[in-house]
């Protein structure tokens, strides 16, 4: 429509990082699947990101770099998490979450960079990226003005959400909610309070030498298949 392309022309810019936000939000979360973005101009053709599929962390790198990379630590949980009712005790579902946050000396001035996926589906999920940011915020070492930079791929039972709120479905209404919320926000508590990230070792040789605190590092399990492929040109 005419009036929609002059509204486009007058913020094109700002149309365009929201493009090259939302492909980052799928290309990221693809496993097996190439993505290739390549922006055409009169200046010649530049390649803004390229993946291979081979799984997120790989898609990161690739999306944004390796040095962005290194700031980031997993989330992780490998079992089930039963989510349970906080007044009556009952347990109303299974959760599993994973993906990457930042470190707590590696945050950001702004939230630009939280992906939250539903079953492997991008979404908007702000009460959650709000809790986790909320309880970021209150173990950062550095100041409580840095937000993290959050790609969390939460997967429930499909009966327990209802995608069918707007027509892109970016809208989910979450049953039990206040209950998903607590649990989430215990999870971050543990996995970003300091004691999470140090531990005493005392040396063995020596009766006298002092206990030194070393540092907790994350393991991360990256596999490399890749299937088919995805080329865009905007």
């Amino acid at each position: 429509m005419p009036v929609r392309y002059k509204q486009f022309q007058r913020n094109k810019k700002k149309e365009f990082n929201n493009m090259l936000i939302l492909l980052k939000q799928y290309a990221i979360i693809s496993k097996n699947i190439k993505f290739s973005l390549t922006h055409i101009t009169n200046k010649g053709r530049n390649i803004l990101f390229k993946t291979h599929g081979q799984s997120i962390y790989h898609n990161l790198i690739h999306t944004y770099s390796s040095k962005f990379c290194t700031s980031l630590q997993s989330i992780e949980l490998k079992e089930p998490l039963k989510v349970l009712n906080i007044h009556q005790n009952l347990t109303l579902m299974s959760i599993q979450m994973n993906g990457y946050i930042s470190k707590l000396n590696k945050g950001r001035n702004q939230n630009d960079i939280q992906f939250l996926y539903l079953n492997n589906r991008p979404v908007d999920l702000k009460n959650i990226a709000k809790s986790i940011t909320s309880v970021y915020k209150k173990y950062s070492p550095s100041n409580t003005s840095t937000s993290p930079a959050i790609f969390l791929n939460l997967i429930l039972p499909s009966e327990k959400f209802d995608v069918n709120v707007t027509p892109n479905k970016r809208t989910v209404f979450l049953h039990h909610e206040k209950e998903l919320l607590y649990t989430i926000n215990e999870y971050f508590t543990k996995l970003l309070e300091p004691s999470q990230y140090t531990h005493q070792v005392i040396a063995i040789n020596s009766k006298n030498s002092p206990n030194i605190l070393v540092d907790k590092r994350t393991t991360l399990d990256i596999t490399t298949t890749t299937t088919n492929t995805s080329s865009i040109i905007v």
